[in-house]
Formats: C-alpha cells, sequence, structure tokens
C-alpha cells in the first residue's frame, strides 16, 4: 500500500512538473499538492493520471477526476477529464487523442461509466472524434458582474472605436447602461437579512451532516454534494475558499462558495445551492458573498450557471450580466457507453457549477 502511495505522489510530481511548462491557471493550484489531492485523495475513488513519455520527458499528459453524481434517478460513479496539455512540438502526432483514450479506458474499467468535460475549444475536435457529443439541452452561460459599472463602460466604449468585439461590447453596453438607471425597488425591500429565518455565516468546515442532494431531486444530473466531498472539494483543497453558509439551528440550508484570482482583481463564484432552490436563501448568500469580496478589493465577479435554472433567474436580477445565446455552451459526454448514452437521449435539468469541474 505504502509503496503504491509513493508511486502516485512521484505521479503527482511529474504531472506538475509537466503542466508548469505551460501558461499558469489564474484561478487554481497547479502544482504537486494540487495534484495529489485532486487525483490520489479523492473521497469517491482514486483517479488517474496519464502521461506520455518521448525521450525520457513528458510530452502530453491527461487525468480522470472522479465524482459521485446523482444521474437520472441514480446514484453513478463519474469521471470529468482534463489537464489535457501537450507541447507545441509533438502536437498532430495523436498524443491527446491517446492520452484521452488511456483516460477513457480506466474509468470504464473501474466503474466510471459516465465521463464528461466542461465546453474546452482546444480539445473539443478531439473529443467529437473520439466519441463525445455535445449535450445539446443544457446551456452553461457564463455570468459577469462588476462593482464599478462606470469604470466598466468606459473599457467597453474603448473597445467599440478600436473595433474589438464591437457587437458584443455593444450589447453588454447597453444592458450596463439599463442595469444604472433601473430603480429595482423590489429588490431593495429583500436586503434586510433580520427577515429571514436563517443566518449567513462564513465556515471552515462542513461539521454537521448535509443533505446530499439539497431537497427533493430535482434534477437529472447533479453532483452529489454530501459533508465528505463538500469538505474535500473546498477546505483540503490546497487552495483558498471563502464558503458561506445559511444556517438555521443545526440545519444547514446552502452554500456558496468563491474565490480570488491570482491577480487579486476578481473574483469567482465557484459554487451553489440552496435547499430546494429557495430563492431567498440563495439571494441572501449570493449577496454576502459580494460583500465579502468587495471588501477585498475585487472589482468584478464572474461565474458560469445553466440558463434554465432558477438560479439563473436570480442572478440577472441581481445584475449579472448573460453575453447572450451565442455565447452558452454546452457540456460534452462520452457517447460510449450506455450511461453515457441515456444522459444524452433523455433531456433533463442539470445543477452545473464551476466548482463542478476542476477549473477553479
Amino acid at each position: 500500500m505504502e509503496e503504491k502511495k509513493s508511486k502516485g505522489m512521484d505521479k503527482a510530481r511529474l504531472m506538475a512538473n509537466h503542466r508548469a511548462q505551460f501558461p499558469d491557471n489564474q484561478w487554481r493550484a497547479i502544482g504537486q499538492e494540487y495534484y495529489e489531492w485532486k487525483v490520489y485523495k479523492n473521497p469517491a475513488m482514486v483517479g488517474y493520471i496519464y502521461l506520455e513519455m518521448r525521450d525520457g520527458r513528458s510530452v502530453g499528459s491527461s487525468t480522470v477526476m472522479p465524482r459521485k453524481i446523482a444521474i437520472l434517478d441514480e446514484i453513478a460513479l463519474a469521471a470529468e477529464t482534463g489537464d489535457s496539455f501537450t507541447l507545441t512540438e509533438y502536437r498532430r502526432q495523436g498524443i491527446n487523442s491517446k492520452a484521452l483514450t488511456e483516460c477513457h479506458n480506466y474509468a470504464i474499467s473501474h466503474g466510471m461509466y459516465l465521463i464528461y468535460g466542461p465546453p474546452n475549444k482546444d480539445n473539443f475536435q478531439v473529443e467529437i472524434k473520439l466519441g463525445y457529443k455535445p449535450c445539446e439541452y443544457i446551456s452553461w452561460a457564463f455570468l459577469t458582474k462588476s462593482f464599478n459599472p462606470l469604470q466598466l463602460a468606459l473599457k467597453l466604449i474603448a473597445k467599440i472605436i478600436l473595433g474589438k468585439q464591437v457587437k458584443e461590447s455593444i450589447h453588454h453596453l447597453s444592458y450596463l447602461f439599463k442595469r444604472m438607471t433601473t430603480k429595482r425597488k423590489h429588490l431593495l425591500s429583500k436586503q434586510d437579512s433580520s427577515a429571514h429565518d436563517f443566518t449567513i455565516m462564513t465556515i471552515d468546515r462542513f461539521h454537521i451532516e448535509v443533505d446530499p442532494l439539497w431537497g427533493k431531486p430535482r434534477y437529472s444530473f447533479f453532483v452529489y454534494r454530501d459533508k465528505d466531498y463538500l469538505n474535500w472539494r473546498y477546505f483540503d483543497n490546497p487552495d483558498t475558499y471563502i464558503v458561506l453558509a445559511a444556517v438555521k439551528g443545526q440545519e444547514c440550508l446552502g452554500y456558496i462558495v468563491s474565490k480570488i484570482a491570482k491577480d487579486k482583481r476578481r473574483g469567482v463564484l465557484c459554487d451553489f445551492v440552496a435547499m430546494d432552490d429557495r430563492s431567498d436563501i440563495f439571494l441572501a448568500l449570493v449577496r454576502e458573498s459580494e460583500k465579502v469580496l468587495k471588501q477585498k478589493g475585487v472589482g468584478s465577479i464572474q461565474l458560469r450557471c445553466i440558463v434554465d435554472s432558477p438560479y439563473y433567474r436570480d442572478l440577472v436580477t441581481l445584475g449579472y450580466y448573460d453575453p447572450g445565446p451565442g455565447r452558452y455552451q454546452p457540456n460534452n459526454v462520452y457517447a460510449k457507453t450506455d450511461l453515457g448514452k441515456r444522459v444524452l437521449e433523455n433531456p433533463g435539468k442539470w445543477h452545473f457549477t464551476f466548482g463542478d469541474t476542476d477549473e477553479v
């Protein structure tokens, strides 16, 4: 057992060294500790690192990150593939395809029959050739909000003058001015948290048991968010997250996770859920997260959210900007397993956040 663990740590070190040859990630760690956490300390199951070696050096990579998923009325093991990096001089040699294939084989042989990946334009064509299909009934929107709308407006105007992203900038600018000039009395009436029957607090761990489905089953895809998973994901992680919880007595009614980019100027809402998708809980959590991030000097917040989600509707009322259907992206699902086919062929609602990927 100790020898197996030692080999795993060595593989994490090699993966970290390989990853260091590519641009940094502003949103998460990329070192050995990160890969040890992600792959070998995963509470669902030990994951997998594939490294393609040429002439004694790593030239390509891919990983498997296991997760427990509530999917189509059953609990199943799933695998997210990621960390596909090939050195420039070794591209167009089939290395990426080989790495992903090895990861698929590992996942399936270990009972992970649903394999998925968030949108990735660099990998898209390779994934399609290997048997992935976009889950077309799911639209994953990128939302953003600025704490200094006037400064953002000036940047957008500059982009328009310079002819950069003109159509999108005009759309964003018109949305921004609409938000700046619209009175939101219905929102102001909800600002007083004393009217709630719960308390919003910063937590350093989930100390009480939580409902892994956060209420009655209502999604066809939902990462099984029990206490063990949440503590591993946000507190055992080598990165630092800000976790707020809505608490009533000994019951946790919801949580929201935020993080600050390495540039210290941007924040991200990584993950969120409220018991039975209650709007009052979610709105209170978002507002408190905004307050915390703003106090820490963050100028803007970004997140991803499923478009037909109740959370999406609440976020838009709070002033989060949606660039529109042209920027929506489906998640990709490996279609060569029975469970993958069933997911693709049975439209349903998903709850899917940045935290349900390895992006943050």
